[in-house]
């Protein structure tokens, strides 16, 4: 894939590169993956079913059974985008 940027992007693209000490392919790649991970989350927020089942994985994670083991796969059924925002709000 072939991403042509303004010039003045690509040197501010260059400068955070350096700073994170990564290359600029890799922080476009961390700049997009947080892009779609902001969606995502949004898409969430905005539907009254996902956050049903957030607040009931939070609930399941907040009291583990079984010796302080969750049942990940019990817990992503109802929508397994709900689980990977709850691990990333806990």
């Amino acid at each position: 894939m072939t991403l042509r940027l303004p010039p003045e992007i690509e040197d501010q693209l260059k400068q955070v590169a350096e700073v994170e000490h990564r290359s600029v392919q890799q922080t476009v790649l961390v700049a997009i993956e947080e892009y779609l991970s902001m969606r995502e989350t949004a898409e969430i927020l905005a539907d009254p079913a996902a956050l049903r089942g957030l607040a009931e994985a939070r609930e399941v994670w907040r009291r583990p059974t079984d010796g302080g083991r969750v049942d990940v796969d019990a817990v992503a059924q109802p929508c397994p985008q709900v689980l990977r925002v709850a691990i990333f709000a806990e």
